[in-house]
């Protein structure tokens, strides 16, 4: 075996390591990456169903307000609160408001929904690229050996054919000089 051939082999798994451990990094990073990003989707999805309860919240007590603004002008017109058309308004009010309520819950859930799905679809990513990496390590430490393997065998043969047709010049060169002997008897 030749030295060039060694040093190429060995300079070969020494690259093909270094790529692994470069893969290696690369992957604990995106899997970091991908933790982080999937926290911060449930984080936004508990903050969207909070948000949505706070505004529905909100809304009741404005309602409310608005309610009792109703009945205190109707009262102070002398219209009996409780019957009629002014209990008519009041409980068109409130039913506009369960209806506003409603929508601000449905929205705030559909907005979570949306986050928790982020949320999956991360740890999916997570999980794909976590194959896809050692997949791609597997590959890059086979097809180092293989080419270190190469060019082993390739200093090898180098090193086997050079001291070899040395032997066979070197007998060639012997056989003309027995013959030149033999010749001159």
């Amino acid at each position: 075996m030749s030295a060039i051939g060694a040093i190429g082999a060995i300079s070969t798994v020494g690259n093909t390591l270094v790529q692994r451990e470069a893969l290696k990094s690369q992957q604990a990073f995106q899997q970091n990456q991908i933790a982080f990003n999937k926290e911060i989707a449930e984080f936004n999805a508990e903050d969207a169903l909070n948000r949505g309860k706070e505004d529905e919240r909100q809304l009741r007590e404005r309602s409310k307000r608005v309610i009792g603004a109703q009945r205190a002008a109707l009262a102070a017109q002398g219209i009996d609160v409780e019957q009629g058309s002014a209990l008519d308004i009041q409980l068109d009010t409130a039913q506009i408001t369960e209806i506003d309520a409603l929508t601000i819950r449905n929205n705030a859930s559909r907005e979570a929904f949306g986050f928790k799905i982020q949320a999956a679809s991360d740890t999916a990513a997570g999980a794909f690229s976590s194959i896809a990496n050692r997949s791609a390590q597997r590959q890059t430490v086979l097809a180092g050996g293989i080419q270190a393997f190469g060019q082993a065998a390739s200093g090898f043969n180098s090193g086997s054919s050079s001291s070899s047709s040395s032997s066979s010049s070197s007998s060639s060169s012997n056989s003309g000089k027995k013959s030149s002997n033999s010749g001159g008897k």
